[in-house]
Parts: structure tokens; C-alpha cells; sequence
């Protein structure tokens, strides 16, 4: 077989702003916060061994591209009647999905061959952020400290492979809690009518599963006591903090997946979301004893 080869090249660029504050506005009081932001532009400039692109999934690269982009058919709504299937036509006057029933999805023939086939396919999204941020922020009043840590990513476009699987009413199997088919009575649903083996919905490779993978998180947040007294000098201690912090416990996003901070290991897939295991939301209580 062909072996493994470091052969292409990426150009990444990008942009990052840090801003930080401290002051001490009183001798018990003061206060600390900063900020960061950062963009990063990647582009193929070669696949090397005479390659020009690569298709992995539904994710396409080529050179003069960023790395991963999505790669997918785009989708128009559902049919709602048995005319529209018959006026979904090519330039040409052909019918482009004549085996599709009401409550089954349109596909857009993008090349006008009155057909939907793998040509059809596009450039529909980026799986890269526009802009990452992080906030940190704190006080100490007396022997009072607080800090906190936020974290977000702005802009990109994620695959819900989770959603994929387990939105598909294709089958003789379970679906989500509050999942809706098409039916006459029901029309105004975005998902498909329920139809076992119907793989004209099942499509995995379409714009369908693609959600702004847009977040913001409250990573850290945490409270702490410091105890400085002649009793505690008594029994041999300098200093006792009790503490309680908490992690991953707030989010805000759009995503419908198990959390938007997910991670891919592939590089061509780093958008892909196949149901990782989320972040924990974690509780502590601490506390600490210095001589």
C-alpha cells in the first residue's frame, strides 16, 4: 500500500487581542478583569502527490479553500402536494424528483440536469469560527475572593451527526421527544413524513443537519473565604480557605447537540459532531490548610 506521507500545506493566519485591568481601588477592595480574542484563517494551499482536492464525508478540500468545508446537498422545504412534485421541474420541463410524495424534502438541482445526484452538491458552510473570545474576571474584598472564566466560539457551522441518526423517520425505531412529521393535517413541520425505508429522507448528506455552532460558556466561576484569626494561629494554622466553585454549568447556544464544545480529532471532520460525550457540569467544595 501507499504509506503514510506529511505531503500537504496549509496556510493558517490569523488575529489575536488581549486586553487586561487591575486595580486596587481601596485597601481591601480590588478588582482584576481581561480579555481575548482571536481569529484564525486557514487555507490549503496544496493536497501534494498531485492531488487537488479531498472529499472525506461531506466535507470538501481543495486548494485556495480553508481545510473541511461542508460539502453537502442543499435542501428547499417539502413537498406539500402531488402538483408540486409535478412542477419541481429542470429548464428543460423534466420533473427532477418524480418518485417523491408530499411530506418528502426538495433537494435544489443545482446543475439543472433535472436530476439530484452527487453533481448536485455545493459549498454550504464553514466548519471554522469567525472569532473565539475568553473573559476572566475576579474580586478580593477583605479576605473575600471571587473569579470566573467565559469562553465562546462565534460563527461556525457544525454537522449534529447525533441529529442525523436519530431524527430519521425512516424506520421501525424510536425518535426524540417532540420530533413532528409531515402529515396533511400537520404541514408546517420541517421534518419529513414518517416512511420506513424512504432513503429519499434519510439522506445524511444534505444541508438538513447543519446548525450554527455558535456558543457561550461560563467555564469556571468560583467563591472563596480566606480565615485569618488568632485561633487559627492557635491550633498551628497560617491560613484556612473554604471554597466553592463550579464548572461548564451555564451555556448559551442555538446548537441542538449534547454540547457545541465538542472536538473532532480529524482535521478534514473537525465539525462533525457524533454525539460526544459532553462536558460535565462539575460542583466543588474545597478546603484548604497552609502552615
Amino acid at each position: 500500500g501507499n504509506p503514510i506521507a506529511n505531503a500537504a500545506t496549509v496556510e493558517n493566519r490569523g488575529f489575536e487581542f488581549n486586553v487586561n485591568y487591575t486595580q486596587q481601588v481601596t485597601d481591601d477592595f480590588s478588582f482584576n478583569a481581561s480579555l481575548n480574542l482571536t481569529t484564525l484563517r486557514n487555507e490549503l494551499v496544496s493536497l501534494g502527490n498531485g492531488l487537488n482536492e479531498s472529499i472525506q464525508g461531506n466535507t470538501l478540500t481543495e486548494a485556495g479553500q480553508p481545510v473541511g468545508m461542508w460539502y453537502v446537498l442543499k435542501t428547499d422545504g417539502l413537498f406539500q402536494s402531488d402538483a408540486e412534485v409535478q412542477q419541481y421541474t429542470s429548464s428543460n420541463g423534466t420533473v427532477i424528483q418524480p418518485n417523491a410524495q408530499p411530506g418528502d424534502i426538495r433537494y435544489v438541482d443545482l446543475n439543472d440536469d433535472g436530476q439530484i445526484t452527487n453533481a448536485d452538491k455545493s459549498v454550504v458552510g464553514s466548519p471554522w469560527p469567525d472569532f473565539e473570545m475568553g473573559f476572566n474576571g475576579g474580586f478580593t474584598y477583605k479576605n473575600i475572593d471571587f473569579s470566573m472564566n467565559w469562553i465562546g466560539s462565534f460563527g461556525a457551522t457544525v454537522y449534529n451527526g447525533y441529529r442525523s441518526i436519530v431524527e430519521n423517520v425512516d424506520g421501525e425505531h424510536n425518535y426524540p421527544a417532540g420530533i413532528q412529521p409531515w402529515t396533511p393535517e400537520n404541514p408546517n413541520t420541517n421534518i419529513p413524513r414518517a416512511a420506513n425505508g424512504n432513503t429519499l429522507n434519510s439522506r445524511g448528506d444534505s444541508d438538513r443537519w447543519l446548525e450554527d455552532g455558535t456558543f457561550v460558556r461560563l467555564k469556571y466561576i468560583g467563591v472563596g473565604y480566606n480565615f485569618k484569626s488568632d485561633l487559627i494561629k492557635k491550633i498551628g494554622f497560617s491560613r484556612v480557605r473554604i471554597s466553592l466553585s463550579a464548572q461548564n454549568i451555564l451555556t448559551f447556544t442555538k446548537y441542538s447537540g449534547l454540547d457545541p464544545e465538542f472536538s473532532n480529532g480529524n482535521i478534514f471532520e473537525r465539525g462533525v459532531d457524533f454525539g460526544t460525550f459532553p462536558n460535565l457540569h462539575t460542583y466543588s467544595v474545597g478546603v484548604e490548610f497552609s502552615f
